[in-house]
Parts: C-alpha cells; structure tokens; sequence
C-alpha cells in the first residue's frame, strides 16, 4: 500500500478479536504479547511474519466504541475511566488509551523521528549499535510508509495551529506544522475521543491487520494479573476476561509461551511487573 497527502485510501478494517467468554482457556503460543498498542501491534507484525504463533492479550474491547462524546471514550477506551492522573505539584491528567489499538485509538498521532544525535549518544551509554541513528532510519522509513505519516496538510490544520506556525516563522525559528499519522484526516479535531472518519492510523488498522493476515491471534476483555515462572524464567501468564459493560468475571486465561513480552506502555508495562 503508498498513501499520499489527501488522497483516498484502502482502509483497512480492524482484525477479529476474541472477546469475553465465560470458559477457561489453556493457550500454547511461541511468543505472547501483553499489550495491543503501537509496541505491542509493531512486535507482534514483525513476528507473524517471521512465521512465529503470536497471540496479542488485551484488557480493553475487541473493537473500536466510539461515540461522540467523551464519557463513552473514558468508559471503553480510557484505562481507569480516564481518571489516571500523576501527582507532583499539581494533579496531571494521563489518557493511557485500553482496547485493540492500546494508545493509538486515543492519542493525536504526533510522530517525530529521534534526533540523530541522541540515537548515537543512547549507543555510547548502552554499549551496543542496535539503536544508533544508521540502523533506526530505515526503520523510521518503513514505519512512515506503513502509517502514513507526513506532515499536517495546511487545508487541516485550524487557525490555531496556523497562528503558532506564522509566529515560529515571524521570530525565525526552525518549525512548523507537525508530522502525523493520520493520512485520511478531515480536520474534525477529535483524536482523543476516537477518530470518527477512519482519517488516523491507529495501529489496530494497519499494524496488528498484517499480524491477523500472517496467523497472529488477539485475545481481548482480557487483564493479565500474573506471570508463570519456571526455574527462574517466564514461560507464561495467568489472567481472567472481564465484560466489558458490566465489569463481571468471566473465564480465566492460562497462556504459556517460549517467549513473553509486556508492552503495556510507559505505565502499565511497570505496573505489572511490579
């Protein structure tokens, strides 16, 4: 697929997903991702292809909820309610996004390509290449091509943005309109309640579609609570459906797997390991 600024393009409709089940369910998998957002839904492509059995285990709904307002988002795709907050000086509001799609259904599609020097000075403290600006531009490349991302069209931006661009340009600063990953936007302004035109590149309609399309599995309305441990070393986790509505236990959930990866964002990802 090649998109271009304003062009129509073939949307893809989001994979099958199981959802809640009042059964137990034992699953035997090579690699089980907790976490169906953007690092979750990348990993889980990239093993598909490579012929792995990937099963994705998500908290959130099977499929997208969106309604126009913002109580239906907070409800079905906002972890909490869309009450997290972090504490400091004064109470910060997070939106940590929950569904097939993770952080991608709710948040504004900003991308931006790490500074080539900060890559190379992350290599100096880590000690290894993988990560260097050489090695992460045709990864940056492919992940451009693959969600579409470029830079926000003047006939979308709004006054607002447009006012911030001719005051970056008027005191001569390096700047302008952001890259994002929204290729079919029509300007609505509503990302964070849930992309109502199909305009943003969330990734449960492109990412974790290849994954589906190469034998990957997702299984949602699903908290992992527990890993399995043998001899030292992850082979599994335990879990438990939950409905989406009324919140009610449902089956629980054994998957055990060669491999396990928790990509659960910045916060859940500690939280559950802890």
């Amino acid at each position: 697929m090649r998109w271009a600024p304003g062009d129509g393009v073939l949307w893809q409709a989001a994979p099958e997903a199981e959802g809640f089940a009042t059964a137990d369910r034992d699953l035997a998998v090579d690699v089980c991702v907790v976490g169906s957002g953007p690092g979750g839904a990348a990993l889980a492509r990239v093993l598909a292809l490579a012929g792995a059995r990937v099963l994705v285990i998500e908290e959130g709904p099977p499929q997208e909820r969106f309604r126009p307002n913002q109580g239906q988002t907070m409800r079905y795709h906002m972890q909490e309610g869309g009450a997290m907050v972090a504490t400091g000086s004064t109470f910060m509001p997070i939106a940590a996004g929950r569904g097939v799609g993770g952080g991608s259904l709710i948040n504004s599609a900003i991308a931006w390509r790490c500074p080539d020097d900060v890559l190379d000075g992350w290599t100096g403290v880590i000690g290894a290449d993988h990560f260097d600006a050489a090695a992460m531009r045709p990864v940056y490349d492919e992940l451009w091509e693959l969600l579409g991302i470029w830079e926000t069209r003047k006939e979308i931006s709004g006054e607002n943005n447009d006012l911030v661009v001719r005051g970056v340009q008027k005191v001569g600063y390096d700047g302008g309109y952001l890259s994002r990953a929204t290729p079919r936007c029509v300007g609505c302004g509503t990302c964070n309640f849930g992309c109502p035109s199909g305009g943003k590149a969330s990734v449960n309609h492109n990412l974790l579609v290849e994954a589906c399309a190469n034998g990957a599995s997702i299984l949602a309305d699903t908290r992992v609570s527990s890993f399995i441990v043998e001899d030292g070393r992850v082979v599994g986790v335990r879990g438990q459906c939950f409905h989406p509505d009324s919140h009610e236990p449902g089956g629980r959930v054994t998957v055990r797997a060669a491999r396990v990866v928790v990509a659960c964002g910045g916060i859940g990802t500690p939280r559950l390991l802890a």
